[in-house]
């Protein structure tokens, strides 16, 4: 079991107090009965898993796959750390260096209506520190398989989940690559100086224009270019977001908005490369659109081996300081709320 869970689990109150009951359950259970349950592991809890291991190593029982229940305990561990990122943590401002700058009023008769100050603003390091050569997006999908039959034409997220990746994979790309940079901040939103709230959220800042030839990269490059410079507010990842997705997928709401993302992104990359392919076929009598993308072996090798060096891209993993997760975090809720907003209600 890797450092890095184990010292999750030691600094970690709430799992010990949620574990005491089945530890409590597996030092009542005889070495036949525990023996027994090897066979059985994944019907059981990651916290009943974890007792178990306590107490088989404890006893020194002897446990054929041990190696192999404690793969499947780390697994579980970072799909519920993963499931986690669902909700955006607050960040301890504390540490932030204090801005105070006001980046947007609105005036009526010479009275402030409405102003905006940047109270903090944190710009971390890059994510991680090998970046993509080329093609993120093509990486991520050389090890993936686009989904197919009623799965491609049902909300069960599969479509958000890559959409996502893909976006957050291509942004984590061009901020280590040193073509933009992306901070966390928190705003303070005042009304006539009486109604007040804050807010939290990220800013990207296009640093070097220069294209890189692949394809996302460069139409998020593009609409970086569009920004009017003179308000800040205009760097917001949630405006960025929409002018991107609206000139992929335009206005107008649609039934599958990640999908057609998706797809209308990888018909540009096999137009534009020889080694891509993107092809189709039909299913459940001709109702059903299968997409497919065919990468040809030696470049798929490339990109695997690519996706392998660099898979901290695609995701936070459970080392990962505040202010990442946060920036994780904060970008797949927006990334959601974007595709959400294009949707079309079919009934």
């Amino acid at each position: 079991m890797n450092l890095t869970l184990q010292l999750l689990r030691i600094n970690n109150p709430q799992v010990i107090s949620m574990s005491s009951a089945f530890l409590h359950t597996m030092k009542n259970k005889s070495d036949i009965e525990l023996v027994a349950m090897q066979a059985h592991y994944k019907r059981y809890t990651l916290d009943a898993l974890n007792a178990y291991l306590l107490e088989v190593r404890k006893r020194n029982l002897d446990i054929k796959n041990e190696n192999e229940i404690g793969k499947w305990v780390e697994e579980l561990e970072l799909q519920k750390f993963k499931d986690g990122l669902s909700i955006v943590p607050k960040l301890n401002w504390e540490r932030a260096s204090l801005k105070n700058e006001i980046i947007d009023t609105s005036k009526f008769l010479g009275l402030d209506v409405f102003v905006r100050t940047r109270i903090n603003s944190v710009t971390p390091k890059p994510i991680i520190s090998n970046p993509f050569t080329e093609f993120p997006t093509l990486c991520l999908l050389s090890k993936k398989e686009l989904p197919k039959g009623l799965k491609s034409v049902t909300r069960d997220g599969k479509w958000l989940e890559i959409a996502s990746e893909i976006l957050i994979a291509t942004i984590y790309n061009l901020q280590s690559s040193g073509i933009i940079s992306i901070a966390a901040f928190q705003d303070k939103h005042s009304y006539f100086g009486l109604i007040q709230y804050y807010r939290e959220s990220l800013s990207i800042k296009l640093i070097n224009p220069n294209k890189t030839g692949d394809i996302l990269s460069d139409l998020i490059i593009s609409v970086l270019k569009t920004i009017d410079t003179s308000k800040q507010s205009n760097f917001d990842f949630a405006n960025i977001l929409t002018l991107l997705v609206t000139n992929i997928i335009g206005k107008e709401k649609i039934v599958f908005p990640e999908k057609e993302f998706i797809i209308s992104i990888l018909k540009i990359y096999s137009e534009s490369n020889g080694f891509v392919d993107l092809s189709y076929s039909k299913s459940n009598l001709g109702l059903i659109t299968n997409y497919s993308l065919d990468i040809a072996e030696k470049e798929k090798a490339a990109l695997q081996t690519q996706y392998e060096n660099s898979e901290h891209m695609k995701t936070v993993y459970l080392g990962a300081s505040e202010i990442d997760i946060f920036i994780f975090c904060r970008m797949r809720k927006h990334i959601s709320d974007e595709f959400f907003s294009h949707y079309k209600d079919t009934d």
